[in-house]
């Protein structure tokens, strides 16, 4: 059975904690495949940064997705709070 994993939290302000987040998805991307387990990560935005700027938030999720693909998985962004949908 394949699974999706997740860090809890949203609306990150700094960007210390912002990088701290894209650091935490990276390697657990690295256990996950160093492990042979068949688990994708799904990521917010705003998690990333999007509060902060929307090419810093996008930069981490470039980062992340190119770690997934080269992992041979997919990357999901979580949906947002309606304000940040459009």
């Amino acid at each position: 059975m394949a699974g999706v994993f997740t860090r809890l939290g949203e609306n990150v302000r700094d960007a210390a904690e912002a990088d701290e987040v894209a650091a935490h998805y990276l390697d657990a991307v690295a256990r996950v495949r160093a492990a042979g387990l068949d688990a994708e990560p799904s990521i917010k935005l705003t998690q990333l940064g999007l509060d902060i700027a929307r090419a810093f938030a996008f930069a981490h999720a470039r980062r992340l997705a190119r770690a997934a693909h080269e992992a041979g998985s997919y990357l999901w962004v979580d949906m947002e709070q309606s304000p940040y949908v459009d």
